[in-house]
This record gives structure tokens, sequence and C-alpha cells, in this order.
């Protein structure tokens, strides 16, 4: 009974820590989902920081709508292909651990610091 109980909170909690905690989306955009659209959001401000080199951060330029028309634009076998990869860069941290202290957390909720560092790990 225990051990059942025990297995059965750990795949509550893996589901939560997998699923939940993502904030509301762009609800212009159509293909991204919640937690896609804070991954893109995360990976375009890794790549273009705010007060880097370019005036805008990667969200101030608005990136997740290019990405969203692109997974519009292809067939549905592709769509799935790019959403998995969307998953593996998202909790890749949660078995890779990222440098830096907080390293075990979802790629989105990496600080930015430690999503620069990581950038190069993938």
């Amino acid at each position: 009974m225990l051990p059942g109980l025990l297995v059965l909170a750990l795949l509550a909690w893996a589901l939560l820590r997998f699923a939940a905690g993502y904030g509301r989306r762009d609800p212009a955009l159509t293909q991204l989902s919640a937690r896609e659209y804070a991954l893109v959001c995360a990976a375009a401000d890794a790549a273009f920081p705010p007060g880097g080199a370019i005036p805008l951060s990667g969200t101030q330029a608005q990136i997740p709508a290019p990405a969203d028309r692109y997974l519009a634009a292809l067939p549905p076998r592709n769509r799935l292909l790019i959403r998995l990869l969307f998953v593996l860069i998202e909790h890749a941290t949660l078995i890779f651990k990222a440098p830096g202290w907080d390293g075990w957390r979802r790629f989105s909720a990496l600080s930015l610091s430690t999503r620069r560092r990581s950038r190069s790990s993938f």
C-alpha cells in the first residue's frame, strides 16, 4: 500500500513539474501552447538578452510570433517533431543540470544568466 502511494505521489509531482506553472501565452498566437510560448521567449531572451548589443531583447522583438507562423506553415508530422524538440529542450535541464545553482529547473524557469550559459551545452 505504502509503495503504491509513494509511486502515485511521485507521478503526481512529476506531472505537475512537467506541465504546470506556465504563464499565459499571447492570445494572438494560434499554434504555440503556453509552455511552448514560455520556452520560445526564454530561448529568445537567452540569444538576444535585454541590454545586449541589439537594442531589443528577444521577447521585445516579438520572436514568438514568427515561430508561431512557422509552426502553422509546417505539415502536421513536422509540427509534431518541432513540438517534441521543444519538450526536449525545455525539460533537458531536469535531467542534465545546467550551470549554476538553479540548474535543475525547466529551461524557461532558469535565470537569464543560467540560460545564456546553458545555450552552449545544447
